[in-house]
Order: structure tokens, then sequence, then C-alpha cells
């Protein structure tokens, strides 16, 4: 079972992980946040384009678990999924975990990417 949080507060039960389920539960296209090795929230992709409340409860788990900025929110509904309830949903991860603070680097990293300025600095 996945939990969809409701922007008010209030958790239902989701038994169907299928695209259309969880599209159909946060309201819209879908993205990913994944919280940690073993939980992942799924959220509303243009909630905050479409002027979605925020949802406090799906925002304090993204900060407590560093997944989002410090000032970033989660607009809209959400839902919460646990690799131990639902293995399936992280057959695809690919991503190593163990040493991802210390090793992820991202776009703006690669002078090549294109975010280097006209010396080749960063």
């Amino acid at each position: 079972m996945a939990v969809v949080i409701r922007t008010d507060g209030i958790r239902e039960s989701l038994y169907n992980l299928q695209l259309e389920d969880l599209q159909k539960a946060v309201g819209g296209l879908i993205d990913i946040v994944r919280l940690n090795k073993d939980e992942i929230l799924v959220i509303n992709d243009e909630g905050k384009l479409m002027g979605l409340p925020e949802n406090r409860v799906a925002t304090q788990k993204g900060h407590e678990n560093s997944a989002l900025w410090a000032d970033d929110w989660i607009a809209g509904d959400a839902v919460w999924i646990s690799r131990k309830d639902h293995p399936e949903q992280f057959e695809d991860d690919d991503l190593d975990y163990q040493d991802w603070d210390d090793d992820w680097a991202g776009p703006w990293d690669d002078p090549d990417y294109g975010y280097a300025d006209e010396q080749g600095d960063h």
C-alpha cells in the first residue's frame, strides 16, 4: 500500500500504482522525489505552475531527507511509496546511494555542458 498525502493533511491508502492511478492521485503529470534509497514521493510535476497549495507534510518529508533545497516546497497532493511495500517500483533504480552525497556532481560541474564562463572557469 502507498499513501496519498493530501494538502489538507488527510492521508489515504492507494493500492494501484499504475501510471494512470498515480496521475489521478496527484492531479496531473508526475515527477519523482527520491527521499532515500527506500522511499519516494510522487508529486505533480506542474503543481507550482498550476498554483496548487503547498503540501506541508510532503514538503517536511522532503526536507527531513535532504531531498529538497531549503527554500523549495511541494505543491499539491503527493504519494509516498516505500520499497518495503512496493519493491517493483524500485526495480529500475540504478542509483548507488552509498556514496551519493559525496560523489554527486551536477551539469554545472562539467565545463563542456555550457555553464563555464568565458575563461573556462566555473
